[in-house]
C-alpha cells in the first residue's frame, strides 16, 4: 500500500506464466484491469515476487523470470529454462497505461538458477530505502541440498 493507501498486487497467471498487477484505490474493494509488467527480454516469471510501494504510483516489483521461449506445458514454467532476479520500478502505477523500468540483478549469462537445477523454493523481496531506491533480495535453494542454493541482492541504480 502507498502513502495514499493505494493497494497494488501482483501474480503469475500459471495460464501464461506472465506477471501482472492490478491497483485498488478503494482498499480492495474494487481493482483496474490487470497489466502485464514483465520486462521486455523477459519471457516467462516465475511464481515467486513481490511489490513494495512509496508514493502514490511509485512502485517496485521484485521477480523471478526467464527469457526461455520454450512452451509451457501443463500451465507450468518451461524446464529446462534459467532463472535470474529482476527489478520492475514505476513512477506511474496508477496511470491507465504505466511505464515500468526493469533490471535484471544479474547478467544473463550468469543466471540464478541455471536450467538443469530443480529448485525446492525461491521468493523475491523488495524494499525502498531512505532515498527511495528500491532495493531487492533474491533467494533460490536448489533441490540437492549439498549444492546450496542462491542469494542476489542488488538495487536500481540511477544517473
Amino acid at each position: 500500500m502507498d502513502a495514499a493507501g493505494n493497494v497494488y498486487a501482483v501474480w503469475t497467471d500459471d495460464r501464461d506464466q506472465q506477471l501482472y498487477l492490478a491497483v485498488s484505490r478503494d482498499k480492495g474493494r474494487t481493482w483496474s484491469e490487470r497489466k502485464n509488467v514483465i520486462a521486455p527480454t523477459t519471457n516467462y516469471a516465475d511464481v515467486f515476487s513481490n511489490v513494495a510501494a512509496l508514493e502514490p504510483g511509485h512502485i517496485a516489483i521484485a521477480y523471478l523470470g526467464s527469457p526461455s521461449t520454450a512452451p509451457i506445458q501443463f500451465g507450468i514454467f518451461p524446464v529446462p529454462s534459467d532463472r535470474s532476479g529482476y527489478i520492475a520500478e514505476s513512477f506511474n502505477a496508477l496511470d491507465v497505461d504505466p511505464t515500468f523500468d526493469s533490471v535484471p540483478m544479474r547478467p544473463a549469462e550468469h543466471p540464478m538458477l541455471q536450467g538443469s537445477q530443480s529448485r525446492t523454493e525461491g521468493q523475491a523481496y523488495v524494499v525502498f530505502d531512505r532515498g527511495g531506491r528500491p532495493w531487492s533480495v533474491f533467494v533460490e535453494n536448489t533441490v540437492d541440498f549439498l549444492s546450496g542454493g542462491t542469494i542476489v541482492v542488488g538495487a536500481v541504480q540511477r544517473d
